[in-house]
Formats: C-alpha cells, sequence, structure tokens
C-alpha cells in the first residue's frame, strides 16, 4: 500500500514537470549578420586568372511558425554585397560593385521545447534571387541584372539566451541559377555559394 501511494505521488509529481518540458513556442522572428561566399570566380579580384570565391557581406531577416515541437515552416529575406576598386589592365581607375538579394521559404525541423538549451536545427529552404552589379571602367559605366531560382539547404545551432532569446548560428549550401550571364560573371547558370550567419532569433507564443 505505502508503494502504491509513493508512485501516486510520484506522478502527480512528475507530472506537471513533464508537461512542462513538452511545451514550446508558436512563433519566432531572428536577423543577424551574413556572409555569403560566392561562386564569382574571381569577378572581383585585380588579378584576370583569379578563380577563387569572394565574401560578399550583409544580412538576414526570418520569420517562422512552429506546427509541432520538433516541425516548423520559415521565411527568410537575405542581402548580400561587396564592392571593389581596381585599376584596369589599361590603367584606368575601375570600380565593381554586386548585390544579391534572395527571399526563400521552406520547413524547419528543430526541437523547440522552451526548456531546451541547445537546438540544433536542419532547414531546406527555396524561392528567388536577384542578382545585380554596377562597374565603371574610367568614363565607361555599365549595369546588370537577372532574377532566378536560389536555394539554402543547411542548418545549425541555437543557443538558449533566455526563456524568449536564442543565438542562432547557420551555415547552408546556396545554390542560385540565373538565365543570363550577371556580374559576378561565371560563364554558367548555376553558381554554388555559402551562406555563413549569426545572429539573434525571439520566441513567443506558448503551445
Amino acid at each position: 500500500m505505502r508503494k502504491a501511494l509513493f508512485a501516486v505521488l510520484f506522478l502527480l509529481v512528475s507530472a506537471p514537470l513533464a508537461f512542462a518540458q513538452s511545451e514550446y513556442k508558436r512563433g519566432e522572428f531572428g536577423f543577424g549578420y551574413s556572409a555569403n561566399l560566392v561562386d564569382s570566380q574571381g569577378a572581383f579580384s585585380a588579378d584576370p586568372n583569379a578563380d577563387d570565391r569572394d565574401t560578399f557581406h550583409g544580412f538576414y531577416v526570418n520569420a517562422g511558425y512552429n506546427f509541432s515541437r520538433y516541425v516548423g515552416g520559415q521565411a527568410e529575406f537575405s542581402h548580400h554585397r561587396k564592392s571593389t576598386d581596381f585599376t584596369s589592365t589599361t590603367g584606368l581607375a575601375s570600380k565593381l560593385e554586386g548585390r544579391i538579394n534572395q527571399g526563400l521559404f521552406g520547413v524547419k525541423l528543430q526541437d523547440n521545447a522552451t526548456e531546451t538549451r541547445v537546438r540544433p536545427f536542419a532547414r531546406a529552404l527555396i524561392g528567388v534571387a536577384n542578382v545585380s552589379s554596377d562597374f565603371n571602367v574610367g568614363t565607361v559605366t555599365g549595369s546588370d541584372d537577372d532574377t532566378g531560382f536560389a536555394g539554402a539547404f543547411g542548418g545549425g545551432l541555437a543557443f538558449r539566451l533566455g526563456p524568449h532569446a536564442d543565438l542562432t548560428t547557420s551555415a547552408d549550401w546556396n545554390p542560385i541559377h540565373l538565365k543570363d550571364d550577371t556580374v559576378p560573371s561565371t560563364g554558367k547558370d548555376w553558381t554554388h555559394n555559402y551562406r555563413l550567419g549569426v545572429g539573434v532569433t525571439f520566441r513567443f507564443g506558448n503551445k
């Protein structure tokens, strides 16, 4: 009888704790710094033989809704740009500026329990990218602009700062498909880029 009584008391005490651990936030809003390692084949280098990636700096803003403790949807906007001044092979002062804007949405998998302290996550986002550029060589100026498919496939880690905020890091493979030969010029339809991000995510709306 005594064992049964202790068992009942244990269940009564532990049940609220188990329920509390399963609570999660419905909504998310995040923003932060982002670097995009663009497959530009050295378009921003003064060396005509360069074929390296160029680092574009920028930011991201995203919002999400969690359908359950582990599955949610996410939408994200990001902006990256790079500008370089150089001297052309003919000795003229030159400048090249490139910009990449992306709007993506998709699925995010993460343990969204309120008390989880470290949250690994994976995500698959698709959408569109707009790539544009301006350049001048001496007194000659020009520009280019193209829009096409983009995706972000990867994940990261979120570290709990408090009941309503996380420090979030991310890394994504970021393929972009363009129809035209838009600067950063690569001479190919697909560019395979890599994005890195760090920022803050705010959580709200208990479930």
